[in-house]
């Protein structure tokens, strides 16, 4: 086998590729920053605490799907698939919601997904998680998305438009 250098390598890609290429090379250099975390202020603490009374987390993101009415890009969040894992009281309406997956466009991060696996793993059901990847992912639409905290700022801003 040939030895190439990494940039003759990168030369062989696509452009599309490269960009990836170039994604992942920002991720890595940015998760090796040196920047100092500050203390959180928790200005956003409460924000929609009037709501507490009309919803749980899940009838939340129910609503959402409503409210947005054509096709919707949703971020779910991990408790929604907690839910069903866990056979709790709002699984059903957990599976509703993840049943409107083929009217809408539905996402988990990462995280999450590496969070619902650790899970899975520390219990030893590795069947499980498999069953959950090819269910939510591979099967039922919904779209893996990962964020780098330089990117956060533009989504903010998109949000407000």
């Amino acid at each position: 086998m040939v030895h190439l250098s990494l940039q003759e390598m990168l030369h062989r890609l696509t452009p599309e590729l490269q960009t990836e290429v170039r994604d992942f090379v920002e991720f890595l250099l940015e998760r090796k920053s040196t920047r100092q975390p500050r203390p959180m202020k928790f200005q956003w603490e409460g924000a929609l605490k009037d709501l507490r009374p009309q919803y749980t987390s899940v009838q939340l993101q129910h609503q959402i799907a409503d409210w947005r009415g054509d096709t919707m890009k949703a971020l779910l969040d991990t408790n929604v698939f907690l839910e069903i894992i866990l056979s709790q009281e709002r699984a059903e309406e957990a599976k509703e919601l993840l049943l409107k997956s083929e009217q809408h466009e539905f996402f988990i991060t990462d995280y999450s997904l590496h969070s619902i696996g650790l899970l899975l793993f520390r219990k030893k059901k590795h069947k499980a998680f498999r069953a959950f990847v090819e269910d939510v992912l591979l099967n039922g639409g919904i779209g893996l998305l990962f964020l780098y905290s330089n990117e956060m700022e533009p989504v903010v801003s998109a949000s407000q438009k």
